[in-house]
This record gives structure tokens, C-alpha cells and sequence, in this order.
């Protein structure tokens, strides 16, 4: 079946090169950079599906103290309006380990592209 075929994979764009301070500063890192505790698969939407029509969704969230994802912000998309809700509801269902400085949990703002692929199995 082509559901079972669409797949939905966060997959971030590697990081351009900086320096320490522009990091610091920017406080924007890839999601590649934090540890994933738990990570739920979007739901392909239904029409996307009907048309396999891929696509993909690039996110910024903030990982809070306590490893929840909150503050989501999609920064871009192609197709516009069709992977947006699915990828937002995923992602607020993502847990990450607390990032750690100075001995202490912080908030931390990252970034993720989500994937979609339909794939015809007939």
C-alpha cells in the first residue's frame, strides 16, 4: 500500500561552517546536535498521499529545560500548506535530553528539516 510506503523523516541540513562566537550568538544549533529521547512519525496528510506529492518542512523549536519541545516556528516549506500541521504535531510530541551549561539545564533553540516521501508501490 502507498501509506505504508510514505515515510516522514526529520533530517537536518548540515551546519554552515562558524565560529564559536557566531554560534553563541546565533543560539540556533541543528537538532542533529541534541539527543533524541523520543521521536513520534508524522502523519502523511491524506491528499499528499492520494497525489504522492513529497515534500518537506523546516522547523525551529526551543528544546525546554525539561526536554520538551515548545516555541515551533516553521521557517520554510515546499509544497506550502500541506506538511506544516503534521510536522508541528509530531515534533511537539519529541523529547530530548536537557541541554547541560555550567552544570545546569538551559533552553535551546534548534532547527530541523522533516522529509516526505511518497512512494507509488503499485
Amino acid at each position: 500500500r502507498a501509506q505504508e510506503a510514505a515515510a516522514a523523516a526529520p533530517t537536518e541540513q548540515p551546519p554552515a561552517p562558524e565560529t564559536a562566537a557566531q554560534a553563541q550568538d546565533a543560539q540556533i544549533i541543528s537538532a542533529s546536535a541534541l539527543r533524541l529521547l523520543r521521536k513520534e512519525d508524522s502523519v502523511y496528510p491524506t491528499r499528499a498521499l492520494q497525489q504522492l506529492i513529497s515534500g518537506w518542512v523546516e522547523l525551529e523549536f526551543t528544546v525546554a529545560t525539561d526536554g520538551s519541545v515548545q516555541d515551533i516556528v516553521v521557517t520554510n516549506a515546499e509544497p506550502k500548506r500541506l506538511f506544516e500541521s503534521s510536522a508541528m504535531a509530531a515534533l511537539r510530541r519529541y523529547r530530548y535530553a536537557p541541554v547541560i551549561r555550567n552544570g545546569e539545564p538551559v533552553p535551546q533553540r534548534a532547527r530541523m528539516r522533516m522529509r516526505y516521501t511518497a512512494q507509488d508501490t503499485q
